[in-house]
């Protein structure tokens, strides 16, 4: 699965008021945001900064198109953004994408 924009920008939202720098730019920044987000969901070890590169689309397939996110990939991000699983994220994206925004 891709993960749809308004969660990678949900993603950058909450890492900003946690602290965290607005954009990822270079290697240090995705393993900085990396353990950040092991920290906050407690899966240990961390991703390595490719998987956030493959996640956030800034590494691309040779044909140009996106990597899909692992399982564990994007329960830790629905974990990370204060819900259960993937698919409880998904069911409440829209309303939690307006909340975040206000």
């Amino acid at each position: 699965m891709i993960v749809p924009d308004k969660v990678l920008e949900m993603l950058m939202l909450k890492y900003f008021n946690d602290g965290g720098k607005k954009v990822l730019i270079t290697d240090k920044d995705y393993d900085d945001f990396s353990g950040h987000v092991a920290n906050i969901t407690n899966q240990h070890p961390a991703f390595h900064c490719n998987t956030w590169k493959h996640v956030f689309r800034h590494l691309k397939k040779k044909d140009g198109s996106a990597y899909p996110a692992s399982p564990r990939t994007t329960q830790t991000i629905a974990e990370y953004l204060g819900f259960e699983d993937w698919e409880e994220l998904d069911e409440n994206l829209d309303e939690e994408y307006e909340r975040i925004l206000k």
